[in-house]
């Protein structure tokens, strides 16, 4: 028979196992609730970014979209402008602009809807009502528009046709970009060149306001350009 005194330490050694199993299972619980706290916690964490990024985003698109809406109503102000300085014949002359394009509208109808001559006169409107948004006053380094302060019009007659009501329109295209010349004469900056066979009307011309520069199959370069300015053999 086991001694007494054995007896009892070998139930103070199974009693001490015990508390310790039983304190083990608390720390392994304990171990496996933290662990998952931790990935809960990164998982939050990881969410809130997400959530952050996402903001940042939406407040972007939002921005954008405000901008997209002023720059919208901005030009298509510009444009009506025009369109009405243009007085455009046989139409009611409400130009605006295409929300999804931002291409013209004329009553209604969309640019590859108009005849031949209006669209050259649309076009000649609408290029100008670009260049009057490029120079409204605020420069590219002041958050402004990426635009050039320069336009050609080739051929500002073309496709208008040669009846009274054509030259008078023709004349109008003249006079509106001789205004938005003038602002950009305010500015010290921009330039609108227009090519033409007939050239401006006369009153124009007597003003002052705009400056010709003849050019003909003898002399196809303008002042104070030479022929070997542009590489070319003069003589072929």
């Amino acid at each position: 028979a086991d001694k007494p005194e054995e007896s009892t330490g070998l139930r103070g050694l199974e009693s001490r196992r015990a508390t310790y199993r039983e304190r083990l299972t608390r720390l392994s619980t304990q171990v496996k609730q933290e662990r998952m706290l931790a990935d809960l916690a990164d998982e939050a964490a990881s969410a809130r970014g997400k959530v952050e990024r996402l903001t940042a985003e939406l407040d972007g698109v939002r921005h954008r979209h405000t901008d997209r809406e002023s720059i919208l109503h901005e030009l298509g102000e510009h444009f009506h402008g025009e369109v009405s300085g243009i007085e455009l014949p046989w139409l009611d002359g409400s130009g605006t602009l295409d929300p999804g394009s931002y291409l013209p509208l004329i009553d209604g109808q969309r640019f590859q809807q108009l005849s031949s001559g209006t669209k050259g006169a649309v076009n000649i409107a609408y290029s100008l009502a670009l260049l009057a948004y490029s120079v409204r006053g605020t420069s590219v380094a002041e958050g402004g528009p990426y635009l050039p302060h320069f336009l050609i019009v080739d051929g500002i007659r073309k496709n208008i046709g040669a009846n009274p009501a054509d030259r008078g329109l023709a004349d109008r295209l003249y006079r509106r970009a001789h205004v938005t010349a003038l602002h950009l004469m305010e500015r010290g900056e921009g330039q609108i060149i227009v090519l033409d066979n007939d050239g401006p009307p006369e009153d124009l011309v007597r003003s002052g306001a705009v400056r010709l520069v003849p050019l003909s199959y003898d002399a196809p370069l303008g002042p104070g350009v030479s022929p070997a300015d542009t590489g070319e053999d003069p003589h072929t």
